[in-house]
């Protein structure tokens, strides 16, 4: 499964999509902008700034660490808006972020991962 925000026309849509099919699970939800929390608002504002898309940034971080990432999003993280991706690899799950405005990666600290 697939857990998807989406944003247009001034709405956001949040629902669920079958990972093989790509099919719509549910109805999901739609809330209008000005219905946000302000986390949420704050996360919209830096995406309307970003300069970086998220498939951009998945794409490099995934180059750079050199294994595929599991999730990906968009957070405000102390007052500032990153992309927050989990990468996996045999072993650990290594959290990183990207700036949406440079493209900087920061690698995080590896999580113990067994299968």
């Amino acid at each position: 499964m697939y857990h998807v925000k989406t944003y247009q026309n001034s709405t956001v849509w949040e629902g669920t999509l079958d990972a093989t099919t790509g099919t719509m699970m549910g109805s999901g939800k739609s809330t209008p902008e000005s219905q946000l929390d302000r986390e949420d608002q704050a996360e919209l504002a830096g995406l309307r700034d970003a300069k970086v898309r998220l498939a951009a940034a998945i794409e490099s971080a995934e180059r750079q660490i050199g294994s595929r990432a599991i999730t990906a999003g968009l957070e405000e993280r102390d007052g500032k808006v990153v992309y927050e991706l989990k990468i996996v690899s045999p072993t650990s799950v290594l959290p990183v972020t990207v700036d949406p405005i440079t493209g900087e990666i920061r690698p995080g600290e590896p999580e113990p991962y067994s299968r």
